[in-house]
């Protein structure tokens, strides 16, 4: 942050700020042949919101948001990667499973099967491996053993013991988009 975030936009400069030589820094928002660094940042935001449980990375990210997206207004089609970067946040499916042995094992391997855009997979031996203000903290406190609980947002599943059950309790908890 000290040498490449932009104050102005929430963003990410592509170069340090005591880089030598350069008359302008570039900031480009819009992806290209690759997707923009601004939404690949804003996409690690939320994802290291969501392992570390510290809400001051989700603020960043959303500071972003707030100050690129109308930029991405003007011009949808070259900001997808900062939009997935939203879904990711809006929509995100935490996976958290619970206990240790071949029953989480195979848990956890489905749990990853999901679609890795919108989902992201946590691992706890324990209710004390994850972070104190985690959505499931509670469920998992007065359901101990092996179990796999779906979080959208503040609100998590019962808890799941099967590939199925999962697979059911992720459709269940994903907003469905409605047309118009």
């Amino acid at each position: 942050d000290r040498h490449y975030a932009d104050p102005a936009t929430g963003g990410y400069f592509l170069t340090a700020s005591d880089a030598e030589g350069l008359v302008v820094r570039p900031n480009s928002t819009a992806d290209e042949a690759t997707p923009n660094p601004n939404g690949v940042e804003a996409q690690n935001l939320v994802r290291l919101a969501c392992y570390s449980g510290q809400d001051a990375w989700r603020r960043q990210a959303d500071k972003l948001f707030d100050g690129l997206m109308p930029i991405a207004n003007e011009n949808l089609f070259m900001h997808v990667g900062l939009l997935n970067a939203l879904d990711l946040r809006l929509r995100a499916a935490e996976i958290v499973v619970v206990g240790s042995g071949p029953q989480a094992h195979e848990l956890a391997a489905a749990a990853l099967k999901a679609p890795f855009l919108d989902r992201v997979v946590l691992r706890a031996p324990s209710a004390g491996a994850l972070p104190n203000l985690h959505p499931a903290q509670d469920k998992l406190k007065s359901a101990p053993g092996v179990a796999a609980y779906v979080c959208v947002g503040e609100t998590c599943s019962l808890p799941v013991a099967s590939r199925e059950q999962l697979s059911q309790a992720l459709a269940s908890m994903r907003p469905v988009a409605t047309p118009g």
